[in-house]
């Protein structure tokens, strides 16, 4: 939410079911990608490995470089997105 209110939105955006509830189902349900991805990690697993694993397009560990990007540019500290990108 830091990363998008310095970068012009509005807070209320992410609190809508477009942004919590697009969050609470990606870190809760099996099906997702991304939370699949880092339970891999979490078992020790390469990043590459994990993708491999799942087969389909990782896009949390694909738009955390940009991410990155974009917080350098407003000046935002984002440590775990550092950590996912690297």
């Amino acid at each position: 939410m830091r990363l998008g209110v310095a970068a012009g939105a509005k807070s209320e955006t992410f609190m809508g079911l477009a942004g919590l509830g697009d969050l609470i189902l990606t870190c809760t349900d099996n099906q997702s990608r991304n939370r699949r991805f880092g339970l891999l990690l979490a078992e020790g697993k390469t990043p590459e490995e994990a993708k491999n694993i799942i087969g389909q397009i990782v896009e949390g560990a694909k738009a955390a470089p940009e991410v990155l990007r974009l917080a350098a540019r407003v000046n935002i500290q984002m440590p775990i997105v550092a950590v996912v990108s690297d």
